[in-house]
């Protein structure tokens, strides 16, 4: 059997890592239905998304976009360039209507147009157009599920617990949506038969997702900035700190982009050729390192709360991380051997996990303590963009066949190249010796910023008082809110 891999281990790993997920919601106390409700909404969402964009959530994974050559159509074909469009008017908008739920039924809407539009007209560069858009306005809800979580199930009391608790969802989604993909090509051999039915599918999926919005309430009293009374005794809100970690995030964005997908996969590629492996072998090796890449970065997410906030701490933990990627970065710049690669793409995905988390988390504290500012919208959108321009980039320079990347012919899905590459082995390891030293710049720059970026959060000791501290003011200023938890 040629595909195994895709008919069997990667659906078992991503269902075993779906069951481990869930264990580790339980002992973490997961003791309310909507919660549960909530992660499986969550959870059927961005698995509607991941069965037909790739790694990075951008372009649709089927033929017909393998033939674009204009760059417009290439703009207009890419979810995050969307994405990044909407992400603040959904975190500005839905803050000041005081509804996350708004954006959400906006966007199943947009997304069950879209994904009907494609059945019925499945080639129609129209409807891809549109679906390219619907799918950007879905991405754009990102950081509403974790502003959500925060307010409706812990009161904004601990943006940490909730990027552990909710970011992992993402990443087992993205897994599991491309073992989904990649098995039903392996097994159907008919293109429109296939078309037909992945978006079946994730149309089946998305309607899970929807059903599951009606058990879950959502409370506009726990929405917006903290109290005056709460503000007077926690870490007072500056622009410096919000603009330290938007800068942070722009780059370790632009690191993510160039540590895997399409330019990763091209330097396997050729290291794998040259070696003599088939076409088959060189396919089931890049979805290989695809999904450990998944995995490390959905157990880093799941360890922030644990292993980053408290025993660490988040200073040394963000020192920690970018110490580890300027590793990365060098071996795999100076050591070119594919089984290498493979290898790392754990501790990349799990330095990335942690990053996201750590940082995503820092910005939703600061969001709470100023009133209407779009500050995670700010946050995603910069995230979005910094990932399409380096897509985008890549893209262009295949187009124009400009240096390493002339006779390479870009798969949406994979990069094949016609492995006449003599630039590749020099430039990779340029560009990754100058990414290892970006990321040493990033540890003076967390070094001297990480306490003054953390707030009260700086020390890891007094987490869980500075946790009851804003807990306090909903107890101080709603009695009532305590007996609707219970409900």
């Amino acid at each position: 059997m040629s595909n195994w891999d895709s008919l069997i281990l990667f659906p078992l790993v991503s269902l075993f890592l779906v069951v481990g997920y869930f264990i580790v919601l339980g002992k973490r106390r997961f003791n309310q239905f909507q919660q549960w409700i909530f992660i499986l909404q969550h959870f059927a969402f961005w698995l509607a998304l991941s069965i037909v964009l790739n790694l990075n959530y951008n372009f649709i994974s089927f033929d017909i976009l393998k033939n674009i050559t204009n760059f417009g159509l290439i703009l207009l074909v890419s979810s995050l360039f969307y994405a990044a469009i909407f992400f603040i008017p959904a975190s500005w908008i839905t803050g000041l209507l005081k509804s996350r739920k708004v954006w959400f039924y906006c966007s199943y809407f947009l997304l069950a147009v879209a994904i009907i539009s494609l059945l019925v007209f499945p080639k129609n560069l129209g409807a891809l157009i549109f679906a390219a858009l619907a799918f950007g306005f879905g991405i754009s809800t990102n950081s509403l599920w974790f502003l959500f979580f925060n307010e409706q199930f812990l009161q904004q009391s601990n943006p940490f617990l909730t990027s552990a608790s909710v970011l992992p969802a993402v990443g087992l989604a993205g897994m599991t949506g491309n073992s989904i993909f990649l098995g039903l090509k392996g097994t159907i051999t008919n293109q429109t038969t296939f078309h037909s039915v992945v978006f079946s599918i994730m149309l089946a999926v998305l309607l899970i997702s929807f059903s599951c919005s009606f058990f879950i309430k959502e409370k506009k009293l726990y929405l917006g900035a903290f109290d005056t009374k709460t503000l007077a005794v926690i870490s007072p809100f500056k622009w410096s700190k919000v603009w330290i970690i938007l800068l942070l995030i722009f780059i370790v964005a632009i690191l993510r982009e160039l540590s895997q997908g399409d330019l990763l996969n091209l330097i396997i590629v050729q290291n794998l050729n040259k070696r003599g492996f088939g076409f088959e072998a060189i396919q089931r090796f890049i979805h290989f390192s695809q999904q450990i890449w998944w995995i490390g970065q959905g157990l880093g997410a799941i360890l922030i709360y644990p292993l980053v906030v408290k025993k660490f701490g988040i200073k040394n933990s963000l020192v920690g991380a970018f110490a580890i990627w300027a590793g990365y970065f060098l071996l795999i710049g100076t050591v070119q051997i594919a089984e290498l690669y493979l290898v790392l793409q754990i501790l990349n995905g799990f330095v990335l996990g942690a990053l996201l988390g750590i940082l995503f988390s820092l910005i939703i504290m600061w969001n709470s303590r100023v009133k209407n500012r779009p500050i995670t919208g700010f946050f995603s959108a910069i995230n979005a963009f910094s990932g399409f321009i380096v897509q985008f980039g890549l893209h262009s320079a295949v187009l124009k066949q400009i240096g390493i990347f002339n006779g390479v012919a870009i798969d949406w899905n994979m990069p094949i190249v016609n492995f006449n590459l003599e630039m590749l082995k020099t430039t990779v390891i340029i560009l990754f010796v100058t990414l290892a030293g970006i990321s040493i710049l990033l540890v003076g720059l967390v070094y001297f910023t990480g306490n003054y970026i953390s707030g009260e959060f700086a020390n890891q000791k007094n987490f869980d008082d500075n946790v009851k501290v804003l807990m306090k003011q909903w107890n101080d200023k709603i009695p009532q809110l305590n007996k609707l938890n219970n409900n």
